[in-house]
């Protein structure tokens, strides 16, 4: 009988771990919401958990740049531009022509 306990207690938290785990877009889209209120900072670590989840997210990267030149952080500003354009946003390209150079 406590062996059935057991398993379905692990069951349980198995459960609650996988319905609670966000994607990548949930994260990038609190950054949004955060950048909206004007939690710039806030928003950078969305975007960077969105990232870390999804690498190729490229709204993600774009976005996060947009928040680090506000912080004044040109430099990862402009990494990020960069990685964005990699992913295929030329618009990112233009970015860089403007703040970056």
């Amino acid at each position: 009988m406590r062996t059935k306990n057991v398993f379905f207690a692990i069951v349980l938290v198995s459960i609650s771990f996988f319905t609670h785990a966000q994607t990548s877009i949930e994260y990038y889209d609190k950054g949004v919401d955060k950048g909206k209120l004007g939690d710039i900072r806030g928003a950078v670590m969305y975007y960077n958990k969105a990232i870390e989840l999804d690498p190729e997210f490229k709204e993600a990267y774009f976005n996060r740049g947009v928040c680090k030149y506000e912080l004044g952080d040109i430099d990862g500003a402009c990494l990020d531009f960069s990685k964005d354009g990699e992913l295929g946003n030329w618009e990112a390209y233009d970015m860089i022509q403007e703040y970056c150079n």
